[in-house]
């Protein structure tokens, strides 16, 4: 198993993010944009989840006549600390979601290219650093666990054992797991998959190395953080899939960890993710509150995970379904990354 390959940084390496209406910068960039169409209309917003390959633009209200394809010039200013960035670049509207609109860059100079790599590395730089001291917790948290997790697990992993197969039957290919875990779904992945799974924890990478000897798939198994994949190709593959860790995740870090999987996808990728979230069945929704402070404490779980919420805000992945497993608490969420 190779080992973290982050880059060490101190507080004060990162830039404070000084930016006009973000509601929590220490983790979701925003920036203010104009947006010039061909047509004459300019549009004013603010960019999240912004990357090499675009951004969704947020606005308050949007224009009408704005749809897909059309194609225009962007500017981008930002500012993160003593430091001013400012991006100009041709680009296209790949999709309108609400009052957003998810932009891919096209065809840009040299200068333009220089100048977003600036501002997009700077923040990569503070995610990195912001995601890892808050994810030291959570690591923590599965090396003890790992000890008696499958013990823990085993009331629930009598019925998980029969969802595994069938939510696992169509994938193929070049596949990521993140948050392998003890390695549960291993045995089931189709014998064409070449597979690498992921996980903060070495000691639950320890079983999941167990199980992946007999498992049909080649796998390569790598102690590495969602929220960063440091160790991760970009456009590399085609299915991500996620049992149970977004619900363990704390929302201030599944911006990060979103990001990643519009990253390490190819364009046309598809995910699906396997969440827990708290039932509208009253008799469902009470026992989900008596389990509730052991699920958290042991596992670091919640019901209530905005997970959904995220990914509409991604501008390079689009929700294609979503369906209960059983009941309205085991909720699949599937998706194909679109940029």
């Amino acid at each position: 198993m190779q080992e973290e390959n982050h880059m060490e940084m101190t507080p004060s390496d990162i830039p404070e993010i000084e930016l006009s209406r973000a509601e929590s910068p220490r983790y979701e960039f925003r920036a203010e944009c104009l947006l010039k169409l061909g047509d004459g209309k300019s549009i004013n917003g603010e960019a999240t989840n912004i990357s090499r390959n675009g951004l969704f633009l947020q606005m308050e209200n949007l224009i009408p006549g704005c749809g897909p394809n059309q194609r225009g010039q962007l500017e981008i200013i930002a500012t993160l600390q003593d430091k001013r960035f400012r991006v100009c670049a041709p680009c296209r509207i790949v999709h309108v979601r609400g009052s957003g609109i998810g932009i891919q860059f096209e065809s840009m100079d040299k200068e333009a290219i220089n100048d977003l790599d600036r501002l997009v590395s700077t923040l990569s730089k503070y995610n990195a650093y912001y995601s890892k001291g808050k994810n030291r917790l959570l690591k923590t948290k599965y090396n003890i666990v790992a000890f008696f997790y499958d013990i823990l697990d085993y009331p629930w992993e009598r019925q998980y054992r029969f969802w595994r197969p069938k939510l696992l039957n169509d994938v193929r290919n070049r596949v990521l797991e993140m948050g392998v875990g003890t390695g549960r779904n291993l045995k089931y992945y189709h014998p064409t998959v070449q597979l690498t799974g992921i996980d903060i924890s070495e000691q639950m990478l320890f079983r999941a190395e167990r199980r992946s000897k007999t498992a049909a798939c080649s796998i390569g198994l790598y102690k590495e953080d969602a929220t960063v994949m440091a160790l991760i190709p970009s456009s590399h593959y085609d299915w991500l899939i996620s049992f149970f860790l977004c619900c363990v995740m704390p929302d201030r870090l599944q911006p990060f960890a979103i990001e990643q999987v519009g990253r390490v996808l190819k364009p046309g990728g598809r995910f699906r993710l396997l969440e827990m979230v708290y039932s509208k069945d009253p008799k469902l929704r009470k026992r989900q509150d008596f389990f509730a402070p052991f699920v958290e404490r042991v596992y670091g779980a919640r019901f209530d995970r905005n997970t959904l919420g995220y990914l509409d805000k991604s501008e390079n992945l689009k929700v294609t379904n979503t369906y209960f497993i059983k009941e309205d608490t085991y909720l699949v969420i599937e998706g194909i990354r679109i940029l």
